[in-house]
């Protein structure tokens, strides 16, 4: 069987993180742009305490397929609730996961959530930050 020269270039892994990392970008920008301080701390938080959550709880020997099916769970439950902040954070979750298993390409969107989540790492200290969006 032959392969046809785009065929991963529209389908396959470099696709899917070409567009995690996209994805990532403008969710972070909507969050920013589109939601007061409050809310975007919340959402920058609840995106930390559940990716280390699911670091501790998971270690080396976690299933990433588990943990994915988990965090899409809790989405589609903030979904229907119309839950704006854990729809926001859940979704971050979900594309940080998605890019650990993309590989290398899909650096920048970890990049980006993990920069998103330590701009308000010092609302979860409990100072007072000097960094406004």
């Amino acid at each position: 069987m032959f392969k046809l020269p785009f065929w991963d270039r529209f389908f396959g892994p470099e696709a899917e993180a070409r567009q995690l990392n996209r994805d990532a970008v403008a969710i972070i920008e909507v969050a920013r742009e589109g939601y007061s301080v409050a809310r975007t701390r919340e959402m920058a938080l609840l995106t930390r305490d559940t990716l280390e959550e699911l670091s501790d709880r998971g270690g080396a020997n976690a299933d990433p397929d588990v943990m994915l099916g988990e965090m899409k769970m809790k989405h589609r439950e903030a979904r229907r609730s119309r839950e704006q902040v854990e729809l926001t954070a859940f979704t971050l979750v979900i594309i940080d996961l998605r890019a650990r298993a993309a590989g290398e390409a899909a650096d920048p969107a970890r990049a980006a959530i993990a920069e998103f989540c330590q701009d308000w790492a010092h609302a979860a200290d409990g100072q007072e930050g000097t960094r406004l969006l």
